[in-house]
Order: structure tokens, then C-alpha cells, then sequence
């Protein structure tokens, strides 16, 4: 497994105070594939398939770190997280080494639905290591209009050793990128929460909505060009996440309850969206359905699953309004037969963690 933590951004409601809590997720897996698989016909023989039947989760540890009001948060590193405010300042949080520092702010404030994610410098010839590419396509944010740019880090390609250092504002500068045609497209403001997304190589990412008039869009992350690759729709929602030992995208169903699934994007080819594979549902709950759930890659084929249900009122919020109840599972994909046969998922263990007055701001 490659990461052991999950970092989790609560909301105090009542404080409006934004905590980094860490979760062990070593708590969500057991030893052995088989051992899960076992543990998974057990329950299923017991018919413990509801939400109040599986286990409570309060081994929280203490928050990291607290912070005020911000509504952009993502991860550099495992370790390593970046937030801003909606005016584009933006700090860097080193957990490993207990750093806080400022980075240059970003050119445009953005939104808490842009789309973000940080890659290897995909033009190798140049001289930074690491890159974060940042789109806000939400029409209403602190510039009220779509914006797109890049982080790029000077400093060294060795992953193990810390972003900071004595010169570190100086390693660190932004680059405006084009937005896409679609942005001021009229079914854009509709379309903001609806987005799927993909890397498809080292430097292309590709870009979808179901809104009718936008389709699928392609960006070469060399070029800084976007094409438009038809009038399909990615098959899942949010993000697909790349497992390179399977040489497959996972992702969440667009629909209800947001089932995992498996996709193949043979020969990338453009003309038609990827291949849907497989789904699976991760929990089969008895009459409760997940309001939203989301996808987190941890590496080697294991992710986390975090399912989101509507509980209870609280006494900390407004009277129509209830607690969110949210279940952790740890899953894994293989393939069957010795890496040659059909793709299948294992689940291994659910943890179920109520939030009381604390809201989840991002899951990073």
C-alpha cells in the first residue's frame, strides 16, 4: 500500500474553525485478500447490511493543525497540503516537518469545486520537478469568471526530501493557461458540479459534462491546447483514478448509490468514450442509499470509499438540518487467475465515523 493516512478537513460549524485531521487507514485493511474475502461472506451470511450494524470508527486522532476560513484545499505530497481563500493566498502545510509557509498567492481566487491535481513535470527537458494544474470553471467565484493555471516547483525531483527550504518562495511560480471554449458556454453554471475527469497519459487530460452542449474537451498539458474530442460523455463521475498494475481507470458511477467502476480507454481513441467494464457496490446497505460518495487512490490498487448519509439533527446547527454520518471502506482490485483473468473487487473493512457538529470540508 502506498499511503497509510488520510487527511480529513473538518468544518466546525459552530466555531467556523477548519481542523486537519489524520486517519489511519491500516484500520480499513486486513493482513491478507483472502482473509477479506472470508470476512466478506461471513457478514454476508449474518445479513450485516445495515448502516447501524457496522462498526463505529472515534479513534480520530488530535487535528494537525487548525485554520480559518478557506475554500480551496489540495495535496502536493501525501504529506504536503496547499489551501487559499478565495482571494487566491495561499499557504503550504508541511505535516512531516510541522511547517506552515506562504506561497505566492494564486493569479485568480478560486472556487471550492475547481478541479486540481499535481503531476510529475510532464516536459522533462524543463527544469521543474512537480506541477499542480488548477481550473475553476465556476462562474460566481471571487473573479466571477473561469480561470486556469499551473504551480510549477523549482526545487529538487527527489521525492523523499521536504518542498521547504531556505529559498522556497522563489521555487514556486504560477503560469495562466487558456480555459476552455465551453467555459462560456450557457450550460457552464449548470454544469459546474458535474464534471468527470481524467488523465490520460503523462500530459493529456481529458474533460467531460452530461449538460447538453459541452461534450468531452482533451487538454495536451505540453502544448497548452485544448481540442474538443466529441459529443460523448465520460461514464462515471468526479475523477477516474489510473491503476497502473492493471493498466485501468477506476471511478465512481454517475448515478445512485455511485457504484465503483472499472474503465478501459483502448488505443485512446477519441471518437468514443471508454469502455465501462465493471461495477460494483461496496457496501449493499438494506434500504439506505449514500448521498454522495468519494473516491480516494491509496496506491497498488487499494482505495478508500467514503460513503456519506444523512443521520440526525444536532443541536449545534439550524433545525432543518442534520449531521452527516460517513462510512470509510477499504476496497482492492486484482485480477483473477494469476493477473490474467477478469478484473474483481474486494472489499475489506467498513468503519462508520458520525461528524456531530464537525461538517467535511475536502478529503485529500
Amino acid at each position: 500500500m502506498g499511503r497509510l493516512s488520510l487527511n480529513l478537513i473538518m468544518h466546525d460549524l459552530r466555531d467556523s474553525i477548519y481542523s486537519l485531521y489524520r486517519m489511519d487507514i491500516r484500520h480499513l485493511f486486513y493482513e491478507t485478500a483472502e482473509i477479506a474475502v472470508h470476512a466478506a461472506e461471513d457478514a454476508k451470511a449474518k445479513k450485516k447490511n445495515k448502516l447501524s450494524m457496522i462498526e463505529s470508527w472515534n479513534d480520530l486522532r488530535k487535528p494537525v493543525a487548525h485554520f480559518k476560513a478557506s475554500n480551496f484545499f489540495t495535496l502536493l505530497r501525501e504529506n504536503s497540503i496547499m489551501l487559499a481563500d478565495s482571494f487566491g493566498r495561499t499557504t503550504l502545510l508541511d505535516i512531516d516537518f510541522k511547517s506552515v509557509v506562504p506561497m505566492p498567492p494564486m493569479p485568480n481566487g478560486k472556487g471550492p469545486n475547481c478541479i486540481c491535481f499535481s503531476i510529475p513535470n510532464p516536459e522533462p527537458l524543463k527544469s521543474y520537478s512537480q506541477c499542480l494544474f488548477v481550473l475553476d470553471l465556476v462562474p460566481g467565484s471571487s473573479t466571477n469568471s473561469s480561470s486556469f493555471e499551473f504551480l510549477t516547483y523549482l526545487g529538487s525531483r527527489d521525492s523523499s526530501r521536504p518542498l521547504v527550504s531556505s529559498h522556497f518562495h522563489l521555487n514556486w511560480l504560477w503560469h495562466d493557461l487558456p480555459v476552455p471554449a465551453f467555459a462560456e458556454h450557457p450550460a457552464n453554471s449548470r454544469a459546474a458540479m458535474n464534471y468527470s475527469y481524467m488523465l490520460l497519459d503523462s500530459s493529456t487530460m481529458c474533460l467531460s459534462s452530461s449538460e447538453e452542449g459541452i461534450g468531452t474537451y482533451t487538454f495536451d498539458m505540453v502544448n497548452h491546447k485544448w481540442s474538443r474530442a466529441g459529443n460523448w460523455v465520460l461514464p462515471f463521475c468526479g475523477k477516474a483514478e489510473y491503476v497502473p498494475e492493471l493498466k485501468l481507470w477506476f471511478a465512481l458511477s454517475p448515478s445512485a448509490p455511485h457504484s465503483l467502476c472499472a474503465l478501459d480507454f483502448p488505443a485512446m481513441d477519441f471518437d468514443l468514450p471508454p469502455d465501462l467494464l465493471r461495477t460494483w457496490d461496496c457496501l449493499h446497505l438494506h434500504d439506505e442509499t449514500p448521498y454522495k460518495r468519494h473516491l480516494v487512490n491509496l496506491g497498488s490498487g487499494k482505495f478508500c470509499v467514503v460513503s456519506f448519509f444523512k443521520t440526525f439533527k444536532s443541536k449545534y446547527v439550524a433545525e432543518n438540518m442534520e449531521d452527516e454520518s460517513a462510512v470509510f471502506t477499504g476496497l482492492e482490485v486484482r485480477r483473477c487467475n494469476n493477473s490474467e483473468g477478469a478484473v474483481r473487487m474486494i472489499k475489506h473493512m467498513s468503519k462508520r465515523y458520525t461528524f456531530g457538529r464537525f461538517g467535511i470540508q475536502s478529503i485529500l
